[in-house]
C-alpha cells in the first residue's frame, strides 16, 4: 500500500469538517447571532462581515473613470510624422515655418543637387542624414519619384474657418474644393491657388484626397504656405462665407460662359467640383453664380486642376 503524503485530513463522507487547530476562532453556526452582523428581525439572512485582511485581486481593481472633459489617449490619437519627398518639395518645406524633424538623402545623390537642401537644413539646425535605398523602401517610397531625398515633418495643422474669417480683407480670395479625389489634382490646385495669391483652401472633412506626400510634392511645397481649412459641411461653410460678405462662384461647364464683360465681386470664393461629378447639387445651389470656361475644341471638359488654374488667374487679375 502506497503511503499517503497528504498534509490535510480529508473530509469525511458524512460532511463533517476537519477539526479546528489551536488558536483558530470558532466558526459561526448557521442561525447564530453575530455581534457584528446579526439582526433581531426574524427571517433576515445573516451576512458575514468582510475580513480586513482581504485584498482584491489586481485584475479586478476598477480604474478611475475619466471625467466628461477627459478621455483615454490611444496610439491612434498620437500624431505621426508625415513624409515630404522630392527636391523642390523639400526645399520649399525647409523655407517654410513647418517643424521638420530630419532630412534623408540617397548616398548616390550628386552633391550639386543637394547644395540648397544642405544649406537650408544647416541654417535651421535640422539633421541631414545619408541613407541607403532600403530606408526609402521602408518609408513607402519604392514606387515614388522621390528624387533621392525625403523629409520627416510634423503633421499639417489645419486652420479653423472662424479663425480665418477674422482675417478677411476686402480683396481676399479662397478656393473651395468639392470632393477632389485625386492627390495629384489636389496638389496642382493648391499650387495654382498659392501662385495666384489665394488666401486659403477649404476642403470637406470626408471624400477628399489626403494631403499625402504625393499631393505635397505635386503642390511644389505650396501646401506649406497656404492655410488649409477642413469643414464637415461645405454648404454651411459657404453660408458662413456669404455672411462675411463673400461672393461665391462655382466653376461648371454648364454655367454662364465667362467673358471679359463678366464681373467678379470681392471678397470672392471659387468652388471647384470633383473630377467626375462636378459640384454637388446642394453646394451648387449655395453659389451666387455658376461660371463656365469658354471652349473651342471637340472635347467638352477640362481637367479639374487645369480649369481651376484658368479660373484662379482670371479672378486674381481682376482684384
Amino acid at each position: 500500500m502506497k503511503p499517503d503524503f497528504r498534509t490535510t485530513r480529508p473530509a469525511s463522507k458524512t460532511g463533517s469538517k476537519p477539526s479546528a487547530k489551536p488558536g483558530d476562532k470558532p466558526a459561526s453556526r448557521s442561525g447564530e447571532k453575530s455581534a457584528a452582523g446579526s439582526s433581531d428581525r426574524p427571517g433576515r439572512p445573516f451576512t458575514r462581515p468582510q475580513s480586513k485582511s482581504f485584498v482584491k485581486p489586481e485584475g479586478r481593481l476598477q480604474q478611475r473613470p475619466f471625467p466628461s472633459n477627459e478621455r483615454a489617449v490611444s496610439k491612434e490619437d498620437e500624431p505621426e510624422s508625415e513624409i515630404v519627398f522630392g527636391r523642390n518639395a523639400v526645399i520649399e518645406l525647409l523655407k517654410s515655418t513647418r517643424d521638420v524633424e530630419k532630412v534623408y538623402y540617397l548616398a548616390s545623390n550628386q552633391p550639386r543637387t543637394m547644395t540648397d537642401i544642405y544649406k537650408l537644413a544647416k541654417d535651421r539646425k535640422i539633421p541631414c542624414v545619408m541613407a541607403m535605398n532600403d530606408k526609402f523602401h521602408k518609408a513607402g517610397l519604392s514606387e515614388q519619384t522621390h528624387q533621392g531625398v525625403f523629409a520627416l515633418v510634423s503633421p499639417i495643422t489645419y486652420m479653423d474657418l472662424d479663425e480665418f474669417l477674422g482675417t478677411v480683407k476686402s480683396n481676399t480670395t479662397v478656393a473651395i474644393l468639392d470632393e477632389i479625389e485625386d492627390v495629384h489634382n489636389l496638389g496642382a490646385i493648391i499650387r495654382s491657388a498659392e501662385v495666384f495669391g489665394f488666401s486659403a483652401i477649404i476642403l470637406p472633412l470626408h471624400h477628399s484626397a489626403p494631403l499625402s506626400g504625393a499631393a505635397v510634392k505635386t503642390s511644389a511645397g505650396a501646401v506649406h504656405f497656404l492655410p488649409i481649412i477642413k469643414v464637415a459641411n461645405l454648404a454651411l461653410a459657404i453660408q458662413k462665407l456669404k455672411d462675411t460678405k463673400f461672393w461665391v462662384y462655382g466653376l461648371d461647364m454648364g454655367g454662364d460662359t465667362w467673358s471679359e464683360k463678366s464681373k467678379i465681386n470681392f471678397p470672392a470664393a471659387v468652388v471647384i467640383g470633383s473630377e467626375g461629378k462636378g459640384i454637388r447639387p446642394l453646394v451648387k445651389k449655395s453659389c451666387d453664380n455658376i461660371i463656365g470656361i469658354p471652349q473651342a475644341g471637340k472635347i467638352n471638359s477640362l481637367n479639374a486642376s487645369v480649369a481651376a488654374g484658368i479660373m484662379f488667374w482670371e479672378v486674381s487679375r481682376r482684384k
